[in-house]
């Protein structure tokens, strides 16, 4: 199913972003993923774009080697609380899914390059994204924003941390 990696019989780069003909992805979205997901425990490379997924399995913290997750365009609705365990985050697309709040574990994604929130429904942000050592403002090379939030509901700048209020993505 989809396009797939895999090292020493362990699957590290998964692609299983829906598109309709099937090429560099899979032909049926996905609407939910197994309670066992996190025994794929070597994975690295991770992409679940254009799903129908609502909501991650508990045992999703426990991919501590994922390093690339892009799951944008779904129906997320919440991450688990314990999400932060992901340490070796560099790349989070969370952006077109209706996820109403972030963890405030988020703060313990210290590896974090890219972050992007951007169209879901927030309308606060934990004081721990802070801790993120992210650029909030400007874009790579490639003109990628290492962060951006906009799309939401987040009006209430008291709701707001400063690093993402003062960010130019904001």
């Amino acid at each position: 199913v989809g396009t797939q990696t895999w090292v020493t019989s362990r699957l590290v780069s998964w692609v299983a972003t829906y598109t309709p003909n099937g090429n560099n992805g899979i032909n049926q979205q996905l609407t939910e993923l197994p309670d066992n997901f996190g025994n794929l425990t070597n994975i690295s490379n991770l992409y679940l774009e254009w799903n129908t997924l609502t909501e991650l399995p508990h045992s999703f913290v426990d991919l501590t080697l994922l390093t690339n997750l892009a799951i944008s365009n779904n129906y997320l609705q919440i991450l688990p609380d314990d999400f932060g365990n992901l340490t070796d985050l560099i790349y989070l697309d969370l952006g077109y899914n209706q996820i109403s709040s972030i963890p405030s574990s988020i703060g313990n994604l210290e590896n974090l390059d890219y972050l992007f929130l951007f169209n879901n429904q927030l309308t606060t942000l934990p004081d721990e994204i802070c801790n993120l050592t992210l650029t909030w403002d400007g874009t790579d090379s490639n003109n990628y924003p290492y962060f951006a939030s906009g799309g939401n509901q987040l009006c209430d700048t008291s709701l707001v941390p400063d690093c993402v209020e003062n960010s130019s993505n904001f």
